[in-house]
């Protein structure tokens, strides 16, 4: 589901970061998404697997920084339990 995807560019980050634009509505999206990558937010819930380099979502493979890894792990296995 590619609404469980966003692709960012570095530039956007802070400025997403910051914005004082985005309705409310917006701001609740974005809190359900969790960076994986300098250019990837997704949200976990619709992660279907994850291997070493990557987190897959209906048989898309994103990178996974090792920046990112370990939280996202985390969190992953919070939402298990």
């Amino acid at each position: 589901n590619n609404a469980s995807i966003v692709r960012i560019s570095p530039e956007m980050t802070e400025e997403l970061a910051n914005s004082e634009n985005l309705s409310h509505s917006a701001r609740e999206k974005l809190r359900d998404l969790t960076r994986i990558h300098r250019s990837y937010l997704v949200r976990l819930s619709a992660c279907t697997g994850i291997d070493r380099d990557n987190v897959i979502i209906d048989n898309i493979n994103l990178p996974i920084s090792r920046k990112y890894k370990e939280v996202t792990l985390q969190l992953l296995k919070k939402d298990e339990q």
